[in-house]
């Protein structure tokens, strides 16, 4: 079986508006809550075999949180730019593209994106994603990742 968290990262800074929003980072409140969300995701899931990030600085810093949460490097998480404002169709691919040693994937996005695809994966209907948020995906049918499609998944959990 397949599992897929789709995690939106956490509060951004505005403040600094010399900053293009891909190097915008994560505001005091972010700072907080990352790594809270990342220990609880640990603890309940303590099986993780690949983390792919957005580029963006704020995805990265929520990435390393989540790394650091389960013992992994920086140089473990997986940086790719295709997830930076993508549709869902995009992220799709990504995820279409993961190796399949890897049966646990975290996936670190933007909104809108990462909403519409735990929609489409699992048939939900979510209205957003609040930052830190996360959504489990379980895909007990497909042994691999190619096969993941709409529809194909089940929401185990949305926190």
């Amino acid at each position: 079986m397949k599992r897929l968290f789709v995690i939106r990262h956490a509060k951004s800074d505005w403040s600094d508006a010399t900053l293009t929003d891909k190097q915008r980072v994560l505001n005091a409140r972010g700072l907080r809550e990352a790594p809270i969300m990342a220990a609880s995701l640990a603890k309940d899931y303590p099986v993780i075999d690949h983390i792919i990030s957005s580029s963006a600085v704020r995805t990265q810093q929520t990435a390393h949180y989540v790394a650091s949460a389960y013992g992994l490097a920086d140089e473990k998480i997986e940086l790719c730019d295709e997830i930076y404002e993508a549709p869902y169709e995009q992220l799709l691919k990504v995820v279409n593209s993961c190796s399949d040693a890897y049966n646990n994937v975290i996936l670190v996005g933007h909104m809108p994106g990462v909403t519409l695809l735990v929609n489409a994966l699992a048939d939900e209907n979510l209205t957003t994603s609040p930052t830190s948020s996360v959504a489990v995906i379980d895909f007990p049918f497909i042994s691999s990742w190619e096969e993941v499609s709409n529809g194909t998944g089940r929401l185990r959990e949305f926190r």
